[in-house]
């Protein structure tokens, strides 16, 4: 049962973001740009910035254009092409459980308050797949710096199977997808986005941002 629940997700969430159409957010449109936009020519928005880590360590900063992890399973560096290039090498890491671990790529740098337009809006990622991944995979939002497991997860690893190798593609995730059974703190956003998995997979970001949803949409709710 669990396996096919699994399963209908995965074939939503292929469906909520083929769905989607990228409009402009006018009750945001005087808002700094770094509510609006994060990533842009692939550089972070100041205050925002790029992080890596697992369980060795985590919130690994970029310095002079490269952040690794300490076994070197994750390296994101920013390309003279105006993009992030990230590269997870599925490099097992364990849990002190025992168990296999998430490495990451995490976009974070101040709080944001988007309860306002978690049902008009999306968060949409320009992406070039150059290596899907062989492993489950996940987009996240983390509130309030992740404490008390303050977090939103969306699977991607089928959307980005189906992703056209070495092409940019957009990958568009309505806010409310993140919403973690209502347990999720949209006015108190810290990591505006995280992707995480235990496989390899490799990808270039050029840009990160909000969307508005076309009118009728409605993203994951019901």
């Amino acid at each position: 049962m669990e396996m096919l629940l699994n399963k209908r997700c995965e074939w939503l969430s292929v469906f909520v973001v083929i769905a989607l159409v990228a409009i402009t957010l006018p009750s945001l449109a005087a808002s700094s740009n770094s509510q609006l936009s994060y990533i842009e020519n692939g550089k972070p928005v100041k205050p925002w910035h790029i992080t890596v880590g697992n369980v060795l360590k985590q919130n690994i900063k970029m310095e002079s254009g490269e952040a690794r992890t300490l076994n070197g399973n994750t390296i994101v560096t920013e390309t003279s092409d105006g993009t992030l290039h990230g590269k997870w090498r599925g490099k097992s890491v364990k849990t002190p459980w025992g168990t296999d671990a998430e490495s990451m790529m995490t976009l974070t740098g101040r709080k944001l308050d988007l309860s306002s337009i978690v049902e008009q809006a999306a968060i949409a990622v320009k992406i070039k797949i150059k290596r899907a991944p062989n492993q489950n995979t996940t987009v996240s939002m983390l509130c309030n710096w992740g404490m008390d497991k303050c977090e939103g997860k969306f699977p991607v690893k089928h959307i980005l199977k189906k992703f056209p190798k070495n092409q940019w593609s957009n990958l568009t995730i309505p806010l409310n997808c993140f919403a973690n059974n209502g347990k999720f703190d949209y006015s108190q956003i810290t990591n505006v986005l995280k992707i995480s998995t235990k496989g390899k997979l490799e990808l270039e970001v050029e840009s990160v941002g909000l969307v508005g949803l076309p009118a009728g949409n409605t993203g994951c709710k019901k």
